[in-house]
């Protein structure tokens, strides 16, 4: 074909479309300009001026409207003057095939499944399995649209807002795994007994903390805030931990011989009112150990408070204050929770230190990095390798993993840091569109495509090495194979 003749393909286009606005005109003139021009347009719709250009979702998104709502006899509207059986039949004679032609295009040339970025929920799931790592990182993110379904490619907008966070949430994730598997695991254990739990702070007027009576501490029933806070429950650090409360019984249960209360976190301020959930506490007759697990932040303590639903609130003074002095609450009939000891632990759920080594190092010993004759070019070739099939969810190869080298290796001459280098390159593979977005070719999906699909289906995370290596052996598109999968 010659140059000329390519030239001419977008002339003959453009003039089919000029004679199908021509062949919509009279209706649309008859029948929609009332409502629907750059004067009066009702519902935000100017017909007028909209345009029929194939390569705008878009604007098909509206031509099809009009077309379903004009067959369907919603428009124009019954107090409006009827088109003929025979007008209304051009009119979507003439839609019809444009708006097919530009469907089977769109299906040929992107699919049935269009593109689409990872949802908060998906990239902090696939981050947390990726590097081993449990630090939240959905509220570095912008919010996923709340109207419809979050994971189709309708419903998502990629902005340079989006990008933003994606760059400051990796960079976080990284920090973390790296600081880890280099530092160690920060180790925090504290047990407060019940004497402690009630202390006042000095200086601390405003006393609504637990009461402690034979040697125990009871939270009663008000309906103050921050009722039940427990200042010497600080952590010094955010982090996930684990809080075992001891002893927890019911003091005048309900009929149904139960008090329930939450556990929460917080600063326990007015300032920073928010309140966090770490569990709900069921407290019977017969004393129980209750150990609940949550990410806490910084500087937070916990806060005991039973349920007040229906309940008989205990009085405060006039300031706010609660008054245990001189009141035995129980017996006046007063539902509390009753607790003894507790405990509160640092832990990492996801993975341990060494797991998580593993992930960024695989068959690295670490103190190899400063031998003599340390082949780095060697090691940053396979590690880059390993991460970049993990991240890019099986759908990587020599050719795409060469930039992502070449900085490693550029970063590594300018710092003469191995782990600073490598996570330079970790850093630009959590920003690539292979990791950010779901790639595939429109037709039958590959094993790596199906084994993305599926993995996001039932764990809306990565597929894990299992489910990679039988992509890559084409074995998923066995019945048998992919039913044990699911199963």
């Amino acid at each position: 074909m010659s140059h000329r003749s390519l030239i001419f393909i977008p002339l003959l286009f453009s003039s089919a479309i000029g004679d199908l606005r021509s062949d919509l005109e009279p209706f649309l003139e008859s029948h929609c300009y009332d409502c629907h021009d750059d004067i009066d347009a009702e519902g935000d719709l100017n017909l007028l001026d909209l345009k029929f250009d194939p390569s705008s979702p878009q604007d098909l998104k509206i031509w099809e409207e009009v077309f379903h709502r004009v067959e369907l006899g919603e428009m124009p509207p019954k107090k409006k003057d009827r088109p003929e059986a025979g007008e209304m039949k051009r009119f979507l004679g003439s839609l019809e095939k444009p708006l097919t032609d530009a469907a089977r295009r769109d299906l040929d040339e992107q699919g049935r499944v269009h593109g689409r970025r990872l949802t908060r929920e998906e990239y902090e799931n696939s981050l947390h399995d990726l590097l081993g790592i449990d630090v939240p990182l959905k509220d570095h993110l912008t919010a996923d649209q709340e109207e419809g379904f979050e994971n189709t490619s309708s419903h998502q907008q990629m902005s340079h807002f989006h990008l933003d966070s994606y760059l400051r949430a990796a960079d976080v994730a990284l920090g973390e795994a790296f600081k880890r598997a280099v530092n160690g695991d920060a180790t925090y254990k504290k047990v407060y007994a019940p004497k402690i739990l009630t202390t006042r702070r000095r200086g601390d007027g405003n006393y609504r903390g637990p009461e402690f009576r034979n040697g125990k501490a009871i939270s009663w029933t008000m309906t103050l805030q921050f009722v039940g806070r427990m200042y010497p429950t600080r952590v010094p650090a955010d982090g996930w931990y684990r809080v075992t409360i001891a002893d927890v019984d019911a003091v005048n249960p309900k009929a149904d011989g139960t008090v329930w209360g939450v556990l929460q976190s917080s600063s326990g301020s007015s300032a920073e009112p928010l309140l966090y959930p770490v569990g709900l506490i069921e407290a019977t007759k017969n004393p129980t150990t209750r150990t609940y697990e949550a990410w806490i932040r910084k500087g937070h303590c916990l806060i005991l408070k039973p349920d007040i639903g229906g309940a008989k609130n205990a009085r405060i003074s006039r300031g706010g204050n609660l008054v245990y002095n001189g009141q035995d609450l129980e017996k006046k009939g007063f539902q509390g929770i009753r607790f003894g000891e507790i405990t509160v632990e640092r832990i990492y759920p996801h993975a341990t230190r060494w797991e998580l080594r593993d992930k960024l190092f695989p068959g690295l010993n670490y103190k190899e990095l400063k031998a003599p004759g340390f082949d780095h070019e060697a090691a940053f070739k396979r590690l880059i390798s390993n991460f970049a099939w993990r991240a890019f969810r099986g759908q990587s190869n020599e050719e795409r993993i060469k930039p992502y080298l070449a900085l490693a290796k550029r970063t590594f001459a300018e710092k003469k840091d191995f782990v600073q280098a490598l996570r330079s390159a970790y850093h630009a593979i959590l920003c690539s569109p292979y990791f950010l977005t779901f790639v595939e070719k429109p037709g039958d999906l590959s094993g790596q495509a199906l084994a993305s699909r599926l993995s996001y289906l039932l764990w809306k995370s990565l597929p894990d090495d299992q489910l990679l290596k039988l992509a890559a052996g084409k074995k998923l598109h066995d019945p048998k194979v992919l039913s044990a999968q699911i199963e």
